[in-house]
């Protein structure tokens, strides 16, 4: 079938570099956040502590240790439960842990926040593509189309053409994908996923 090689626009987590010898090896890995916390205190003040934490979350999340990068985003998120950098930071370990609806907990968190913005709204309607949830998803991209920026309109024209696709409604996703590519004549996932629904559509019955 021609949908495996579908391509869609995905807004994936971005992770932060963070320095590579805040953990020596894996025998110290269970002990290591304690260990670097316990001195904070007395040598940081709160928002260079919390700074601190957050570059251990990524460092924990980039080596896929998700029980510990979790551990350190809920603890801290009990001190900073307005910050929207720690719900981002839990969307992308529960979405590396498969554990997608948690996911979409967070994300919905993140867009209650101030300084939410178009990515996060992107990464919550990929998250509720991702689980089916396409009413939800389809809510948030009709909304992402009245902006300004035509990449961020093709990306929300590409992904409900996508959605529509999913449900096997093939004459509204080739209607997305065509408007998509009304915007950006030369973009090629667009292109690309035109082709597929009109092969889809002309396949022999």
């Amino acid at each position: 079938m021609f949908w495996v090689r579908l391509l869609f626009f995905s807004m994936g987590f971005s992770l932060a570099g963070c320095s590579q010898n805040l953990l020596k090896n894996d025998a110290a890995e269970n002990s290591a956040s304690s260990q670097m916390l316990s001195p904070l205190s007395k040598s940081l003040d709160k928002e260079a502590e919390f700074d601190f934490v957050l570059d251990l979350v990524r460092l924990a999340i980039q080596q896929q240790r998700w029980n510990e990068a979790e551990e350190l985003a809920q603890r801290y998120r009990k001190q900073n439960l307005e910050d929207i950098r720690i719900y981002r930071l839990l969307a992308e370990i529960y979405q590396g842990s498969g554990e997608t609806e948690k996911s979409i907990i967070a994300l919905e968190q993140v867009l209650k926040l101030e300084g939410a913005g178009f990515s996060d709204k992107a990464a919550l309607a990929s998250a509720y593509l991702s689980n089916n949830h396409f009413e939800k998803a389809e809510q948030i991209l009709q909304g992402l189309i009245n902006t300004s920026e035509k990449t961020q309109q093709v990306l929300a024209l590409n992904n409900l053409g996508f959605s529509k696709l999913l449900q096997k409604q093939f004459i509204d996703a080739k209607d997305y994908f065509e408007k998509a590519l009304e915007i950006d004549p030369l973009n090629s996932k667009s292109s690309h996923n035109l082709k597929l629904v009109n092969a889809i559509l002309n396949e022999p019955k």
